[in-house]
């Protein structure tokens, strides 16, 4: 109480780099000065390890299964689904010269 509000994003983009390899990024920003104590560090390098378990998995089994697999979305995935259809469009744009 009697302090301001403060906010803090974190943001964790994936970014294909081959089709067996990706980056992924941490990036946290304030509106405050922040110093990232180490219990701040072990605690995102946790959630990217979590990260890499749930995709190392996935990569199996599209190593079993082949890459022709259905896609399956849920509801959590639709500002992602809906920043790749503005991707695909731009990229068709592009490509069609205008």
């Amino acid at each position: 109480p009697g302090h301001p509000e403060h906010t803090r994003i974190n943001v964790m983009p994936i970014t294909p780099a081959t089709s067996r390899m990706h980056y992924h990024f941490l990036t946290m920003t304030t509106s405050y000065p922040e110093e990232h104590p180490q219990s701040l560090r072990d605690a995102m390098d946790s959630v990217l390890n979590e990260d890499k378990v749930v995709l190392e998995a996935i990569q199996k089994i599209y190593d079993q299964r082949g890459e022709d697999l259905p896609e399956v979305s849920v509801r959590a995935d639709q500002a992602a689904l809906r920043a790749r259809r503005i991707v695909a469009n731009m990229v068709e744009a592009e490509r069609a010269g205008g």
